[in-house]
């Protein structure tokens, strides 16, 4: 009975140590089941917050993707447009180039041209004078000869090669036939056909001018 009651006190002392770890077992137990639905509520948290990050990443792909065509269609466009810029700008250089070469030329052209005009003002001028000093010697010369026919005025440069005018025929005496022949052109064989046709009816007139 000794042994038994030594035996049961060590069993009951056993048991309460067991019956201490069991509730320490319990309560750790108690703490990792709380942790582990902590745990298990994050994961589901960071399951979905990877799951819409998946979410917009292949949208984010899908973008990428479109906007990396786009790109290279923008970068074939501006090739083209850099190319046909260099073009562009070639025959601009090739027009401004040819451009002050012809405003070069045009500023010689233009100072010939005024040397040109000056001269041929002074020209004129001279040839205005020429003319006028002629004239007033042939028409002495006719006045002064009585022999001479009167069509001989008509090889004077007031009416060869010039057109008969009404004025020109006022400026005549006695000249009533010429009356007829008022705009037209008083050209050599005009002039000697009146000679060698109607010298005889005017051979004693003298050619006369008012």
């Amino acid at each position: 009975l000794q042994e038994v009651t030594e035996t049961l006190n060590d069993t009951l002392t056993e048991l309460n140590g067991t019956k201490a770890e069991c509730r320490e077992s319990k309560i750790v137990l108690q703490e990792k089941e709380t942790k582990l639905n902590s745990t298990e509520q994050k994961l589901q948290e960071v399951t979905e917050t990877l799951n819409d990050t998946l979410t917009e990443l292949n949208g984010t792909k899908a973008e990428y993707r479109e906007s990396k065509i786009v790109l290279q269609e923008k970068e074939t466009k501006l090739n083209r447009t850099e190319q046909k810029l260099q073009e562009v700008t070639e025959t601009l250089n090739d027009t401004l180039t040819e451009l002050n070469g012809t405003k070069a030329e045009y500023r010689e052209s233009k100072i010939v041209l005024q040397e040109k005009e000056t001269k041929l003002n002074r020209t004129e001028q001279k040839q205005q004078e020429v003319t006028e000093t002629l004239n007033d010697t042939f028409l002495e010369e006719a006045r002064s000869l009585e022999t001479v026919s009167r069509w001989d005025v008509l090889f004077t440069p007031p009416y060869l090669n010039k057109l008969f005018t009404r004025q020109l025929y006022n400026q005549l005496t006695n000249w009533v036939m010429m009356e007829d022949f008022i705009g037209v052109n008083v050209t050599v064989g005009l002039v000697e056909h009146f000679k060698q046709h109607h010298e005889e009816q005017n051979d004693h007139e003298t050619c006369e001018e008012d």
